[in-house]
């Protein structure tokens, strides 16, 4: 697969925004912050690790040396005893500093996690829609959640880190006694060395992390619905087994092809290092076979030499193989910090002075030649839309499926922002509002409904524990008519929801979960009440009884009903119809039907579906 020039210009313009060095000195900042002292348990544990291979080169050539000179055996005894402590201590210390830096790694990890989940709560709306903004939280959450990769791979880089550098300065302090030249042969191998790796790593950056975030996705959804309770009524009784089968096959073949090449990289990187690996022992056993032979060293020295040499080859090695790693890290926690940097709704509210509105009693929203059109998307979902939506009005937006109807409530929630025009509120542009402050005065309940892995009282109050007023949630219950089924329930509202958390988690039918949002939406009692079809799982009457109740219990606000379903809203004060994204016609339902346009047309064919008696009750 072959990368466009934009995403190579995209990997150069995030190198020169965060260094390699900036990108380690943000983890290591960072880490302090959460806890301190997790760096030098890092050096520590380094330090621990590098003075093993020290030990078994420096043993053999003390025991050699003490046999050919026929030392006491009570020594060698006395020796393999301080040695045999000294390792003991050596393994305490390092069991005692890994099992100290694996928990807190594990809370630094967290910490990193939810600065990125904070983020994506803070991400405007419609962001979370947008295929690139998608890919670079994908790629943010790689950089956090794999043990060697990103901010885990920076950590463990340090520790590499420190054990290469003791056991380098020690090793080269022996070695070049002898002979310097040794020193410069093995780093100038190690060099080629590590320019194989970084070239690897760099391609497969581009060539494999960077094109693989949209696979991931793809096959993280598969595998999703492959294991969704709500999925599995609609793929055991439609049939749906092939189909996803075949498109797990699609994209894992995909995947496995750039799987593949990336691989093949590394055979070919792995190839390559041999090689130079071969050369460098060939060179340094003759050298060490010539010392023996002509300059009179011992086999003790021998010994040593043979592991201080390779000792300090395997350590240079790994130092640059860490710092290759560090370029392949950095461009991983570029993507983490392009993530949090990308704008955001707190961003976007420092940009000029905002307006509370949390003090407003009246609300009267405009829309002055508003248009929208998705991102990406040539077509308009709406069209140069003009609406005054009064004070405590109760206006019903009908329309059919595609009308426009639910981009324009989330225009007014502003969920999104106007491609052209705007919406003002007071005769105040609402984008001049504080959002968070903006979004306090909605209560929405969605068609589609959203409940947590947490109790019922819970779901309903959306508060923090302990905040939620008990009997103000039984009220909106029994308003919403869900109080007989919770009062069935063993611990009432106390109930725990969905299985996630908790085994004995109960599900409640979709008609019931929109009872409960119903609730939801009394108990924050916002100025606005926005109602976008929460009712679709019950039939017509329900609905339209459903409507005509919970407009009576928000008296004196503004509510917006939205139905494709006309009969359900007649009882507005005003009906809006959309179509094809504009407004087609506006006034209430006597109104319209007189008008005998698409309105009557609309509701004619809808209520050739109720019962004879139900047609009547609607005229």
């Amino acid at each position: 697969m072959i990368i466009n020039n934009q995403m190579e210009k995209e990997v150069v313009k995030r190198k020169e925004k965060y260094s390699v060095i900036k990108n380690i000195l943000f983890c290591i900042k960072f880490a302090m912050e959460q806890q301190s002292g997790f760096i030098i348990s890092l050096i520590v544990a380094g330090f621990c690790w590098g003075a093993y291979p020290l030990i078994f080169s420096y043993l053999p050539k003390i025991i050699i040396d003490m046999i050919q000179k026929k030392t006491n055996v009570g020594l060698l005894i006395l020796l393999m005893f301080i040695v045999t402590v000294t390792l003991v201590i050596i393994g305490l210390i390092d069991d005692r500093v890994n099992k100290s830096f694996d928990w807190k790694s594990l809370k630094v990890k967290m910490a990193f996690i939810q600065k990125r989940m904070e983020k994506s709560f803070r991400m405007d709306y419609k962001n979370l829609e947008n295929p690139e903004v998608l890919n670079l939280m994908e790629r943010a959450r790689y950089a956090t959640d794999g043990n060697h990769d990103g901010v885990n791979g920076i950590y463990h880089n340090i520790v590499c880190i420190a054990r290469n550098l003791l056991t380098i300065v020690v090793t080269i302090s022996a070695i070049v006694v002898v002979d310097p030249l040794i020193i410069i042969i093995i780093c100038i191998l190690s060099f080629f060395t590590y320019e194989i790796l970084k070239i690897t790593k760099i391609i497969n950056e581009k060539k494999y992390t960077w094109v693989m975030p949209p696979y991931w996705r793809k096959i993280a959804y598969i595998n999703n619905i492959s294991n969704d309770f709500e999925y599995a009524k609609d793929i055991r009784l439609y049939n749906m087994r092939d189909f996803v089968n075949k498109k797990n096959r699609e994209v894992n073949a995909e995947a496995h092809v750039i799987s593949r090449h990336m691989f093949n990289r590394w055979i070919l990187c792995s190839t390559g290092m041999n090689v130079v690996a071969f050369v460098q022992n060939i060179l340094l056993y003759s050298w060490l076979i010539y010392s023996v032979l002509f300059k009179g060293i011992s086999i003790g020295d021998f010994t040593l030499f043979v592991g201080l040499i390779h000792a300090f080859s395997e350590n240079v090695t790994q130092i640059f193989d860490v710092i290759a790693d560090n370029k392949r890290l950095s461009l991983e926690i570029n993507e983490y910090r392009e993530f949090l940097d990308y704008p955001d709704e707190e961003c976007n509210q420092r940009i000029g002075e905002k307006i509370k509105v949390i003090d407003t009693e009246v609300f009267e929203f405009v829309f002055e030649s508003v248009s929208f059109r998705y991102p990406g998307q040539e077509k308009y979902a709406l069209k140069d839309i003009n609406i005054k939506i009064k004070p405590g009005e109760s206006l019903a937006v009908v329309g059919m499926n595609g009308a426009g109807k639910t981009t324009f409530i989330k225009l007014l929630m502003r969920l999104y922002e106007p491609t052209s025009g705007r919406i003002l509120l007071n005769g105040i542009d609402i984008k001049r509002y504080d959002k968070k402050e903006y979004y306090k005065i909605f209560a929405p309940v969605f068609q589609n409904v959203e409940c947590f892995a947490t109790t019922v009282k819970q779901n309903i109050s959306m508060e923090r524990f302990g905040k939620t007023n008990d009997d103000k949630v039984r009220k909106c219950l029994e308003k919403s008519g869900m109080n007989k089924k919770i009062e069935t329930l063993e611990f009432k509202e106390n109930t725990e929801m969905l299985k996630i958390f908790y085994g004995d988690g109960v599900d409640f039918s979709g008609g019931e979960k929109q009872r409960l949002m119903l609730a939801r939406a009394l108990y924050k009692e916002a100025d606005v009440i926005i109602l976008d079809e929460p009712t679709a799982a019950l039939d017509a009457l329900a609905e339209d009884c459903m409507y005509r109740q919970f407009n009576e219990m928000v008296q004196g606000k503004t509510s917006v009903y939205i139905s494709h379903r006309l009969a359900s809203t007649r009882f507005c004060d005003r009906i809006v119809m959309f179509e094809n994204g504009h407004i087609v016609e506006i006034g209430t339902h006597e109104e319209l039907l007189e008008k005998n346009m698409e309105y009557r047309k609309m509701y004619d064919v809808q209520s050739q579906y109720y019962k004879e008696e139900s047609i009547d009750e609607f005229k």
